[in-house]
């Protein structure tokens, strides 16, 4: 640009940049004391035939049951904030039913920062039978 016989160049703003994002932390591992919800499949919703999401996108969410350790897509598709399960007047939660990992996450962590699993509301209310494997649903 040319001004009054002057070259002038236009001032651009100064760009930061951004330090990369961590990646992302591996998911809890499974209760090793709590058989049979200790293995969960990766895409596979660990709530199970309950699981009311419609899509199959399981692979990128980052919520997982506090307890039974699986990914599910959501609270509200798959379980409960486990505050608001605590507070609803359905709650059987027993602490002492929950796996050693459970415990601890329990025990250290807000409860409105927690996720449980359809699976896992309806095993402490007493509706899951022994053998779950047929209840799992597969969200490929």
């Amino acid at each position: 640009m040319v001004k009054n016989g002057k070259k002038r160049t236009a001032r651009l703003p100064k760009l930061t940049m951004a330090a990369p994002s961590p990646p992302p932390l591996p998911p809890p591992s499974p209760p090793a004391d709590n058989p049979p919800f200790s293995i969960v499949p990766p895409l596979v919703c660990a709530a199970g035939i309950w699981c009311t999401a419609t899509t199959g996108d399981l692979a990128n969410s980052t919520h997982y049951c506090f307890d039974f350790r699986g990914r599910i897509h959501c609270a509200l598709l798959c379980g409960e904030v486990l505050e608001d399960y605590m507070n609803s007047d359905s709650c059987k939660l027993d602490v002492n039913k929950l796996s050693s990992e459970g415990r601890d996450t329990f025990n250290s962590t807000s409860h409105n920062a927690l996720y449980i699993c359809q699976m896992c509301i309806n095993r402490h209310e007493g509706h899951v039978p022994k053998q779950h494997s047929t209840l799992m649903r597969s969200c490929e």
